[in-house]
């Protein structure tokens, strides 16, 4: 009887430690993924990052509508980098519905090769 509790007990043990190397294999697969992601250009997710920091200096930001993705114009600029210009209607502090454009700059850095966003503005400013 002994004998069969501390295999059982072995068992147990060893599942549990096949699970969690299972789960560390896992997070460090997901975690890999993610630093790729950055150093693969991907206009969704880029044109994503920008209207949400667009949507926090916006004086109504629940009235904002963004131009999709596919309406975005893509330019390389200097150095490598891309410029991303797109628009946001949204109201101004009287009420008004405005258009505004917006102009993004991502640089890809050499050593590393993740894209960064380095400047973002909204009608010029």
């Amino acid at each position: 009887m002994v004998v069969v509790v501390a295999v059982a007990a072995g068992l147990l043990y060893s599942i549990d430690v096949s699970s969690r190397k299972a789960a560390q294999r896992a997070t460090e697969q997901t975690e890999a993924a993610a630093r790729r992601d950055h150093k693969i250009w991907n206009m969704d997710r880029e044109w994503r990052f920008v209207t949400q920091y667009v949507e926090m200096r916006l004086k109504a930001p629940a009235t904002a509508k963004f131009c999709g993705a596919e309406q975005v114009a893509v330019a390389g600029a200097e150095n490598g980098s891309k410029r991303l210009s797109g628009w946001v209607d949204s109201q101004n502090s009287f009420g008004a519905l405005i258009r505004s454009a917006i102009s993004a700059v991502y640089s890809r850095d050499p050593q590393t090769q993740e894209w960064t966003l380095q400047d973002v503005r909204v009608d010029g400013e």
